[in-house]
């Protein structure tokens, strides 16, 4: 099944915590990431839906004790997607760019177009069980990765700090996906 994330509408997300990390929608997610580097402890985990569909399920991972405000700070993060089910590659772009453009001005993301661009020609189609992993390395960049091999890596903190809003800002993909994510109590 292929859905076009620029159409999704979502509905519903939940995180279940387990010891070993978190389990969510059958996928574990493991206690801590080591892509970006260094050991990164899991923040918190979600499932995103859409149309009762379980779309994808996803972890973050930040430094110990990081406040949930300071995920845009120039701190190595990386956020884990873990498909459900197929999307086209060339949707991932536009879907972004349509959330980012519900937060940021045309200016705010005309000066990071080139970044925006060299992301979305990394993507590649997805099929169900595939992951992404989105790891963010201060004075290194943001590594996208398709099931553990690096894709692309897109230099700059401010790119970082734009592109992670997708999930984590004030209007991401889904709010109470982003606060399972950031482990926000209610």
């Amino acid at each position: 099944m292929r859905i076009q994330r620029a159409g999704l509408v979502l509905l519903f997300c939940a995180s279940f915590a387990v010891a070993d990390g978190a389990k969510v929608a059958g996928v574990q997610f493991p206690s801590v990431n080591a892509h970006s580097g260094s050991e990164l402890p899991l923040r918190g985990a979600g499932l995103l839906t859409w149309f009762f569909i379980k779309a994808y399920a996803s972890a973050l991972y930040l430094p110990a004790n990081t406040p949930s405000n300071a995920w845009a700070n120039d701190v190595p993060k990386c956020l884990q997607i873990a498909y459900l089910v197929g999307i086209s590659g060339k949707d991932f772009g536009p879907a972004g760019e349509k959330v980012l453009a519900r937060m940021f001005s045309a200016e705010r993301l005309r000066a990071i177009k080139p970044q925006l661009a060299a992301i979305d020609k990394a993507y590649v189609d997805i099929k169900k069980g595939d992951r992404y992993d989105l790891c963010y390395v201060p004075n290194k960049g943001t590594t996208l990765l398709y099931n553990n091999k690096p894709l692309t890596t897109v230099p700059g903190a401010d790119f970082a700090a734009v592109y992670y809003n997708i999930w984590l800002g004030k209007e991401p993909v889904d709010t109470d996906l982003r606060d399972h994510l950031l482990a926000i109590k209610r």
